[in-house]
């Protein structure tokens, strides 16, 4: 089953996300926060979707949540209410470089989103608090392993194509 569900990350900056829950099972089920990629859709692109169906035919209740940049979080939205900007990359950046005037960071509002979102999903009346999971694909894999570095209620971490290309690239010097 699919809810929608809308919270606070900081004051008056919300957060829209999907919150699946399994057909099948008793509850409480293990919960699991799936962070999504660098795709402009956020929540909404069909295979981040398929992903998060697929864990909840497995037994975990899953959250879902559109990164800042993305899906019904753009940033610079234009007249057709798209993002104005080229890529999600682009939302990010653009942002961040905005935020470092103020003193924040664009990683410290996706580390921030992500405690503020794994507190909402240990909160569900349907979640197991001690069984609780994180992972994502490219840029959510990246979020996964900051969430993962700061926050000890997780009994899990997934990283798929976690963002390591600063590191790992051929002409690293």
């Amino acid at each position: 089953t699919l809810f929608r569900s809308v919270y606070q990350s900081r004051p008056d900056e919300w957060i829209s996300a999907n919150l699946y829950i399994p057909k099948h099972g008793a509850a409480p089920f293990p919960g699991v926060l799936f962070h999504m990629g660098h795709t402009s859709n956020g929540k909404a692109g069909d295979t981040y979707q398929r992903c998060c169906q697929g864990l909840v035919q497995l037994g975990f209740l899953v959250l879902a949540f559109d990164p800042m940049g993305q899906g019904e979080r753009i940033n610079y939205p234009g007249p057709d209410g798209l993002s104005r900007l080229p890529s999600a990359d682009h939302e990010h950046t653009v942002a961040g470089m905005q935020m470092l005037l103020a003193a924040d960071t664009a990683a410290g509002m996706h580390a921030w989103d992500a405690v503020r979102s794994l507190d909402v999903l240990a909160s569900h009346p349907l979640v197991d608090s001690k069984r609780l999971a994180s992972t994502g694909q490219s840029g959510g894999a990246t979020v996964t392993m900051m969430l993962a570095a700061v926050d000890d209620r997780l009994a899990c971490a997934a990283v798929s194509s976690g963002n390591t290309e600063n590191f790992a690239c051929a002409n690293f010097r």
